[in-house]
Parts: structure tokens; sequence; C-alpha cells
């Protein structure tokens, strides 16, 4: 428990779940947005060492394809529990 003593906001137990809570969704989804931007660039890698590779061509669509869902995915969760309740993602 001396961990969360440096947790900024960090108040009464009852307070303290909510709180833990707010931080690991948005900590979850920035991570998720990280990733697919990394992804991205794995793809246009890639992509422009290809060198002409049908092969790899199709390969490097699929990662920027899938990045780009992973980051549509996050951003529609997080604007999903901003309606839901405004607290969840917020500091």
């Amino acid at each position: 428990m001396r961990f969360f003593r440096f947790v900024r906001g960090w108040q009464t137990p009852s307070q303290s779940i909510g709180y833990l809570i707010n931080i690991l969704v948005v900590a979850i989804i920035a991570l998720v947005v990280m990733a697919a931007m990394v992804t991205v660039v794995v793809g246009g890698y890639i992509y422009m060492t290809a060198m002409g590779n049908a092969d790899r061509v199709r390969q490097a669509k699929i990662w920027i394809g899938a990045a780009l869902l992973g980051i549509f995915l996050a951003l529609a969760a997080y604007t999903i529990l901003n309606f839901i309740n405004p607290s969840l993602v917020t500091f």
C-alpha cells in the first residue's frame, strides 16, 4: 500500500478504487494508441522496404489496417466511456 500514497489524489479507501479505475482506463487506452502508432510505423517500414514484392506490400497493408482499427477502437472506447460516465476518463 505504500505505492498508492504517491498516486495523485489518493484519499480514502472509498474514493481510491474509483480513482484507480480511472487511472487504469486512461492508461490502457493511451498504451493501446501508442502501440498502434508503433505498428503503423512498422507497417510503413515494411511497405518502404518491400521493393515491389507483392506479398510484403500486402503484409504492410494488413499491419497498417490493423493499427488504424486499433486506434479507432481505442477512441471509440474512450468516447463510449465518456458518454456513459465522464468521470471515468478525466483526471
